[in-house]
């Protein structure tokens, strides 16, 4: 690019040489800016310049020092730019303001300039002029697709000419551009893979006509031998994985027509095991004869068999978060991990080993397993409880999940901060053990793009937890919850979300009290922001949160750009506690609203929130006859925390 761009300078030398001194030879630039840009990004484009200056807020980074070659390649890149984007005939002009220079001298446009002065580079120590650079755009009709034609050499199975043409996602009448042309290439070739033809050439010519504005698209596809899949072989480095769990974490079936979709999945299911530094899977060579076995190669690398993590963090509820755990992988070569960890804020303290083995059984069934002890201390309730519970998960289908849990805890309820009428029956649980044995079944269908920051596709759980006193359950409870999360792209930046959330608790074969901490409690960052963490109403006459067996919890959220990383949102989030079980009075609802920004890592998005309760609870609401009308705490509320709130 650097050579083709250097002759193209060289050819227009003779009429740049007019206006040889109007750009300093070397220059601080202190500002870029744009004119006549509106059918391509902005900001994508001043990523290919060589003329940038460091982001705002960077205030101790020196001003970049170009050279007038720099502005005319730079205008050569917009001109490339444009063309990818199929605007063959836009014209490009430099414009440059030096300062202590009269702001009408300028240098004429891009193509008088010269690029190819001879005089020395200043000193470092001698002071560059400072250089304000604008680019002058005029974009000119974009070149449109006339015509695609798709030609497929020799006879195939499950491949026609009008899918491949819908699989280039290219359409007549729009505007060609290149990344598009080559993505459609591609796009054609995995069509083939995925019906059983994994050697399969494309190839493709576009011929522009400027003139015209238009482009004629044409693609043949030389589809190679049919294939199914033969047999697979196992290639490992370092510490060695059973060859048993290997092959269950491959999708594909020896015989089985060959699918490239196969193979990645086979490749991602690899990676989920946590044990392999690398993970190639990919044939052998290409069959002996039509319709032939394709011979598998899976190459392994192993990852460290131990590692330490260590994190800290910061939540308004849980305040400081500090957190550790160390792992060992691939337990008796299994691919298993052990992990023994701790965690400490100021609501949970936790310590637990825990146990993972994916691909239990097959492909489709992890097992996990967990014992430890844990002191719980949110606004609500004080609780210490040693517990330990095993789980099955099974991969019902490519969306579909299906969860099996058993858990045993003996806890110990040490305070409880609501002042009410269920004290009497509160006080059978306070310190006292009280064992819970339980069973539960969780099945949902999740379609989420991302699970950090999901911006399309929807959650659907149900859950349903049963403690009987058959199976040796002290407290007895029955305890169903249904989850809806949905996240709709109201345009291509702009995301719609929303959640609802229904669950209830009822106590069964004689226990008919629930105790403070398997009470259920809505208010915070991840529910009714507004409201502190458990804050939202009952309350006792203190302001303190007393629970329900009944909640319901809905939000709508709209989430949107405003600058690279930084995003925002706003709310309308809602929540109802009822004292009894299956039952909702909704005329209690109560109503928040509020705004919030996001900043995107690597560990999901930083948040800030702003909460404002609409219709607080006031003195009436708490038994305080003497204040009916003064409200309970603050209408606003502040969270920071990590994560989308659903």
């Amino acid at each position: 690019m650097k050579i083709t761009l250097m002759l193209m300078t060289l050819l227009i030398l003779p009429v740049a040489a007019a206006a040889a001194d109007a750009v300093p030879d070397q220059f601080d630039l202190i500002a870029v800016n744009f004119t006549g840009v509106k059918s391509v990004s902005k900001s994508e484009l001043a990523k290919t310049l060589a003329a940038q200056t460091p982001p705002v807020w960077k205030v101790w980074l020196p001003a970049p020092v170009l050279s007038a070659q720099d502005l005319e390649e730079d205008r050569l890149r917009i001109q490339q730019f444009y063309r990818k984007n199929g605007y063959y005939r836009t014209e490009v002009a430099v414009a440059v303001t030096v300062s202590g220079i009269e702001p009408d001298r300028k240098a004429e446009k891009a193509t008088h300039r010269n690029s190819a002065s001879t005089e020395p580079a200043k000193s470092p120590s001698e002071k560059l002029p400072r250089v304000k650079v604008i680019y002058e755009i005029t974009e000119g009709p974009p070149v449109l697709i006339e015509s695609i034609d798709m030609a497929i050499s020799g006879a195939v199975k499950g491949v026609d000419r009008t899918a491949l043409l819908a699989d280039t996602r290219l359409e007549i009448g729009r505007v060609f551009k290149v990344a598009e042309y080559e993505e459609a290439k591609k796009n054609i070739k995995q069509t083939f893979a995925k019906r059983g033809y994994p050697f399969s050439e494309i190839t493709g010519r576009a011929i522009v006509d400027p003139k015209v504005n238009q482009a004629k698209l044409s693609f043949r596809a030389t589809p190679g031998p049919l294939c199914v899949f033969g047999p697979t072989t196992i290639n490992q480095e370092g510490d060695e994985v059973s060859e048993t769990v290997v092959r269950r974490a491959l999708t594909y079936a020896e015989g089985g027509l060959y699918d490239v979709d196969e193979v990645e999945a086979s490749r991602r299911n690899l990676f989920k095991l946590d044990v392999f530094k690398t993970a190639v899977v990919q044939p052998d060579g290409p069959p002996l004869e039509e319709d032939g076995p394709v011979p598998m190669r899976v190459q392994l690398k192993s990852k460290d068999r131990r590692s330490v993590r260590f994190g800290i963090g910061y939540g308004t509820e849980d305040k400081l978060r500090l957190q550790a755990a160390l792992t060992f992988r691939n337990l008796a070569g299994q691919g298993g991990r052990l992990t023994f960890s701790a965690r400490t804020s100021a609501v949970l303290k936790n310590i637990q080993l825990a146990y993972d083995q994916p691909y239990f059984m097959d492909a489709r069934t992890s097992l996990s397993a967990r014992a430890g002890n844990e002191l719980e201390e949110p606004p609500a309730y004080k609780n210490s409880r040693i517990f330990t519970d095993v789980s099955l998960n099974r991969k019902l289908g490519r969306d579909w999940f299906l969860r099996l849990v058993y858990g045993l805890s003996l806890n110990t309820e040490e305070s409880v901060a609501a002042d009410n009428p269920l004290d009497i029956e509160e006080q059978q649980f306070l310190d006292e053990n009280t064992l819970i044995s339980a069973i539960g079944i969780e099945i949902a269908r999740d379609t989420r793009n991302d699970l950090l920051n999901p911006k399309t596709g929807s959650l659907l759980g149900a859950r349903i937890a049963v403690a009987p006193d058959l199976l040796g359950s002290e407290l007895t409870y029955f305890q169903p919850a249904i989850d809806v999360k949905k996240y709709v792209p109201v345009t291509k930046n702009i995301v719609l979300a929303g959640r609802l959330r229904l669950e209830t608790i009822e106590g069964i074969q004689g226990s008919s009290f629930i105790p403070a901490f398997k009470r259920l409690y809505l208010g915070g960052s991840d529910t009714v922001r507004g409201y502190a963490f458990q804050e939202l109403p009952p309350l006792d006459r203190n302001g303190n949160p007393v629970g329900g067996q009944s909640a319901f919890n809905a939000s709508v959220e709209v989430r949107f750009p405003i600058y690279k990383e930084i995003s925002g949102a706003t709310f309308l989030d809602t929540g109802l506690l009822d004292l009894d079980p299956f039952r909702l009075n909704f005329s209690d609802m109560r109503y928040t609203c509020g705004v919030g920004l996001r900043y995107d890592t690597v560990i999901g998005p930083i948040r800030a929130d702003v909460g404002y309760k609409l219709n607080p609870p006031t003195g009436k609401d708490i038994g305080d006859f003497a204040n009916p009308n003064d409200i309970v705490g603050d209408r606003w509320r502040f969270y920071i925390n990590i994560g989308q709130a659903f």
